[in-house]
């Protein structure tokens, strides 16, 4: 589904120069896409773990210098590696870069009601530049920033807490 769609998009991107999927679904999606994305590292754990946990394990198992997320039900444009790292290039004392979420066709109508319900502020057209809130499902870190913070990313904080506390410090 919108996972294998969500690899096709991205192994197909020149900036992505690593992908992790963290799961912990009951049935572990290497097992039958690992052999369809070679280069795509799958990380699987039994039991429940919350979306940060994820994302934060995710985060640790990487390498970059900047790090990207997504949900497994986004499906990124064609230039979104190019467009977050452009930004990160634009905006060098940015910890944390952002975009627009943009609702896929077909949707159901539930699809409809969860997508405006938690990306309504976040669709296209969104405002460049600097902004008081990013959404979660489409996002960049410096690596840097996010090392500094290791104890929300241990205590498995959602992103939000991270934006707090930088846009305390004035970033």
């Amino acid at each position: 589904g919108r996972l294998r769609e969500c690899l096709d998009a991205l192994a197909r991107q020149r900036e992505a120069a690593e992908i992790i999927v963290a799961d912990c679904s009951a049935n572990d999606p290497a097992e039958t896409l690992a052999p369809l994305y070679p280069g795509v590292r799958f990380l699987h754990f039994h039991g429940k773990r919350s979306v940060p946990q994820l994302r934060w394990t995710g985060f640790r198992h990487s390498m970059g210098a900047l790090v990207a997320a997504l949900e497994a039900r986004t499906v990124p444009a064609a230039d979104w590696c190019a467009l977050l790292v452009r930004a990160h290039e634009e905006h060098p004392d940015a910890p944390v870069v952002g975009g627009p979420v943009a609702l896929s066709a077909p949707a159901s109508a539930r699809d409809e009601g969860l997508y405006f319900c938690e990306y309504g502020s976040f669709a296209p057209p969104v405002k460049t530049g600097p902004v008081r809130e990013l959404s979660l499902a489409n996002l960049s870190y410096r690596r840097e920033a996010l090392e500094q913070h290791g104890d929300l990313l241990d205590a498995g904080r959602w992103e939000t807490w991270l934006h707090q506390r930088w846009r305390a410090q004035g970033r």
